[in-house]
């Protein structure tokens, strides 16, 4: 893979997990515990799929080293925002 799409991928990874923490932190904020959990679970997977992970091969060191610095470069690249509006009925 070149340089200039692996640089392109890693930008679009980057979006994503910057979108899917501020999902979290506002479903944290909000106490949404099933919007969380599934939360987790996409970063967890993003993560995965960007640093072309094997959960079955590689250890869960590896893993939390990879979710940890995928963190500190989407926060690098930015913030994103969301903002969950509620319609209670």
């Amino acid at each position: 893979m070149g340089v200039e799409s692996r640089c392109n991928k890693d930008v679009r990874y980057a979006r994503l997990h910057r979108l899917l923490s501020a999902a979290q932190e506002e479903a944290k904020a909000l106490g949404l515990k099933n919007v969380l959990h599934l939360s987790n679970m996409a970063l967890m997977q993003t993560v995965v799929d960007w640093e072309g992970l094997a959960l079955e091969k590689d250890a869960d060191a590896k893993l939390n080293a990879a979710m940890r610095e995928k963190a500190r470069l989407s926060k690098e690249h930015g913030r994103a925002t969301i903002t969950v509006v509620r319609h209670d009925a």
